[in-house]
């Protein structure tokens, strides 16, 4: 019973011919290409751009010093390929499309626009969903982090993706207002009754019942603003206090790294305020109190998805290796940029409308719905999840591929990692309205696989 995942296309050894392969290959790498003294010369001055380049960025931005063996560009750059690993089974996720997409047009690095899309279109997802993870269920929100310069075109990319989001909360919430206000009138006419019960204890009970039961509807519907672009962690706390613990920052800017992960201000010497971030992820109680202002108790989920300069992700390392429990909960990638080898036609600066338009309704049909909405893995992923584990863990140990203490810390959370991304995955692919059927709460290999090979990827990336 256990078939591969994805069937090869020849069903039959008698239907394959191998000379056909082999051919390809005479073809391909027995015939020489002639090279002609423009093509050298052209190469030379490729070669040439390509090492100033190094030389320049290692000169102006210190933290990118090469940590792998070599000076090539690959010591100094993620060498990762996501986006081709989510199209490996020849059935690529509209998330996937949506990047390709976005990259033609804005000629933007496709790696670093897919994981953006990945986290923007989780701050959607976020706010009904949730996912098995070790017997209980947490946030499908991620964590991301993509590193581009100035002027390469992150906030183009990060508009593509998040401004339908953004429209599809506003007609939700617009229906919502009116749920939210019948909600108050009924809790302002139990309150004004319990008044009137006084030492009535049969009836005070039944009041604070209803009365509980109608927070209950509250938190279960809340009202979602749009994603910030910056927050302080205390702004954060606030926020997510009147949106039922929701809380997202979707942003194109290096300020919002600093800022929510409280590293712009404070004497330096005392921990930074960074609880909002870190109980956001895992959905964990926010219990605080404050001289200052009013704490929260409430458990509070979010996504985090961020392209910031490539001081960004400096940041982040920094505040990991502090022992802040940040950047293990970051899938990061930095590209390099196409700035000055981009090209401008009318044609290219087109959007394909079909395609924003299914992932509009997409994000439509994902934000419409009642917290919590659960989703659940198939046997044979539980099967797969607890052999990579087995897989991962002893890589983990000091001195192996995993050893080193901020790789480890995400190689930690690998599982987390994965399990959120294929809730997401799932969710794009069953609550699409292109889909014609009934959505299933049960995630299938198909989309574990795809997640596994992402987060798997980067980890190695990391290295």
């Amino acid at each position: 019973m256990n078939e591969p995942l994805y069937r090869d296309a020849v069903e039959d050894d008698q239907d394959f011919d191998p000379s056909i392969i082999q051919e390809y290959f005479d073809q391909k790498y027995q015939s020489q290409p002639v090279v002609t003294e423009e093509t050298s010369a052209a190469n030379a001055m490729i070669a040439e751009i390509v090492e100033r380049t190094i030389a320049e960025e290692v000169d102006v931005f210190p933290w990118r010093e090469p940590s792998l063996p070599g000076n090539g560009i690959e010591s100094r750059y993620s060498i990762s390929k996501i986006l081709s690993l989510d199209e490996s089974d020849g059935n690529p996720s509209i998330l996937a499309r949506m990047a390709k997409e976005a990259a033609r047009v804005i000629q933007f690095p496709e790696n670093t626009a897919y994981l953006h899309c990945l986290g923007v279109f989780s701050s959607a997802t976020v706010i009904n969903f949730q996912v098995e993870y070790n017997h209980k269920f947490i946030p499908v929100g991620m964590y991301t982090l993509g590193a581009q310069p100035s002027g390469s075109g992150k906030s183009s990319a990060n508009s593509y993706f998040l401004d339908p989001i953004s429209h599809a909360l506003v007609k939700r919430n617009r229906t919502l207002s009116m749920l939210h206000k019948n909600i108050d009138g009924e809790m302002e006419i139990i309150s004004k009754q319990a008044e009137k019960a006084k030492t009535d204890t049969h009836l005070l009970r039944s009041y604070a019942s209803a009365m509980e039961n109608l927070v209950d509807d509250k938190l279960r519907n809340p009202i979602v603003g749009k994603a910030k672009k910056n927050s302080t962690p205390q702004a954060a706390e606030e926020v997510a206090a009147k949106q039922g613990g929701v809380f997202n920052m979707c942003s194109d800017e290096q300020e919002a790294i600093d800022t929510y992960l409280g590293l712009s201000y404070g004497d330096g010497k005392s921990a930074p305020d960074n609880g909002v971030f870190i109980a956001a992820f895992g959905g964990d109680m926010m219990g605080t109190a404050r001289i200052s202002r009013e704490g929260i108790d409430i458990a509070v989920r979010g996504a985090f998805a961020v392209i910031a300069q490539n001081a960004g992700v400096d940041t982040l390392i920094k505040a990991g290796a502090a022992g802040r429990g940040v950047s293990e909960r970051c899938l990061v990638i930095k590209e390099p940029n196409r700035i000055g080898f981009r090209t401008y036609t009318r044609e290219r600066s087109q959007f394909d409308v079909d395609l924003k338009a299914e992932y509009q309704a997409l994000c439509t049909n994902v934000v419409t719905g009642t917290y919590p909405l659960n989703l659940t893995f198939s046997e044979q992923c539980r099967d797969m999840i607890v052999d990579l584990k087995n897989m991962v863990e002893p890589q983990c140990r000091p001195g192996a591929k995993y050893g080193d203490s901020q790789i480890r810390g995400f190689a930690s959370k690998i599982e987390q990692h994965i399990t959120k991304l294929a809730a997401n995955f799932h969710i794009a692919e069953q609550w699409n309205p292109a889909n014609n059927s009934k959505p299933s709460f049960e995630i299938q290999e198909s989309n574990l696989t795809k997640a596994m090979l992402v987060c798997m990827d980067l980890l190695d990336s990391y290295k």
